[in-house]
């Protein structure tokens, strides 16, 4: 098992836990402010459109975890994701007048960090804690993944019914915060360099393949 660089293995499983709500506030929380984004933009009829490129970076995103992670370590795979997340969902606050084209570059930017670190939380507690205890915290997993997709929705449509309507799009950034501070002080990075070799070619094509089905 690997050794985590605190002692506290409560905290780590709290911030994994949390991190998984936080990624249900990113993709259910902004897709509840996706309709009426849209249609202060006079764009709605783009709604389809918008939605398939939230999915799309993700459906490319989840194969290239396991080789990025042996290569460059899943640490900084996860960290990795949040910076694109984080990037992406604060463009948004400051270009979302300019344009629906800006909004869906922004959109699949974000759902390909998302599914940088959407598999993550199985695989840092299975690292950390035994098969049994990892299989009862899986559930755990589960739970605060659901608790975000309840919960993210409802906080966006407040924001949204307030007139709010970019600020829908960060409500996650508290909780991937409080994550990223404890996953950094407690979660070494390990390369694993006789892992699975990164497919470039194999990304590209399944890049081109998800595009041309959306498109």
């Amino acid at each position: 098992m690997l050794e985590l660089k605190i002692k506290n293995k409560m905290l780590y499983l709290a911030a994994v836990l949390i991190m998984c709500t936080g990624t249900q506030f990113f993709m259910y929380g902004g897709n509840t402010a996706v309709g009426p984004l849209l249609t202060a933009l006079d764009a709605y009829v783009f709604y389809a459109l918008v939605s398939a490129l939230g999915s799309a970076g993700t459906m490319i995103a989840l194969p290239a975890v396991g080789a990025i992670g042996n290569k460059i370590g899943r640490r900084n795979v996860v960290f990795i994701g949040m910076g694109i997340m984080l990037a992406a969902r604060l463009a948004i606050q400051f270009t979302a007048d300019f344009g629906v084209y800006y909004f869906m570059i922004f959109q699949a930017l974000g759902s390909f960090g998302s599914g940088l670190i959407m598999s993550a939380p199985y695989a840092m507690v299975a690292e950390v804690f035994d098969r049994q205890t990892s299989m009862k915290y899986y559930g755990l997993i589960a739970t605060f993944n659901a608790v975000g997709s309840l919960c993210g929705p409802l906080l966006a449509g407040v924001l949204v019914d307030s007139g709010q309507l970019t600020l829908a799009f960060i409500t996650w950034i508290p909780f991937l915060a409080f994550s990223a501070a404890v996953i950094f002080a407690a979660y070494p990075n390990v390369k694993k360099p006789g892992g699975a070799k990164f497919d470039v070619t194999g990304l590209v094509y399944l890049a081109v393949m998800v595009t041309c089905l959306v498109l």
